[in-house]
């Protein structure tokens, strides 16, 4: 598990959900991606509970997630 990966699992969903919901407000991106690579203790479930989406996509050896920004792209 790397650093972000820890830093991410202590992380506060509800401040998690001031980003989304500045991003949505912003409305400069439709999604937001971040990859992890798929091994015990990684932050698949976590991310999966806020919302993110498997995309289909590994980028070298790292499964990306997507997360909706515009709610229409959801």
């Amino acid at each position: 598990m790397t650093s972000r990966d820890r830093a991410l699992d202590r992380t506060d969903p509800s401040a998690i959900q001031l980003v989304i919901d500045h991003a949505r407000r912003k409305g400069t991106f439709e999604v937001r991606e971040r990859s992890y690579v798929p091994r015990p203790g990684c932050p698949e479930s976590f991310c999966l509970a806020l919302g993110f989406r498997h995309t289909g996509r590994v980028d070298d050896d790292e499964v990306v997630l997507e997360f909706p920004l515009r709610r229409d792209a959801a």
